[in-house]
């Protein structure tokens, strides 16, 4: 997605990885990016968390 991401394509192709790049390295929002980046690896682990709740409920094999 990187590769083909340019000014044409912000309104379809961003996603809040690409967005907090865009506005990390622009320098003027390194807080906007980092708290983008953040709530990505919240929501993120909380996937893994629910993915690791439900094979443990369905069979008797889990990641911890």
């Amino acid at each position: 997605m990187l590769l083909l991401y340019n000014t044409n394509t912000y309104v379809t192709a961003d996603v809040v990885s690409t967005f907090a790049q865009r506005y990390g390295l622009a320098g003027a929002a390194k807080g906007i990016a980092s708290a983008a980046e953040m709530m990505n690896n919240v929501v993120g682990m909380l996937l893994v968390i629910g993915a690791n709740t439900i094979a443990r409920k369905a069979s008797d094999v889990s990641l911890y």
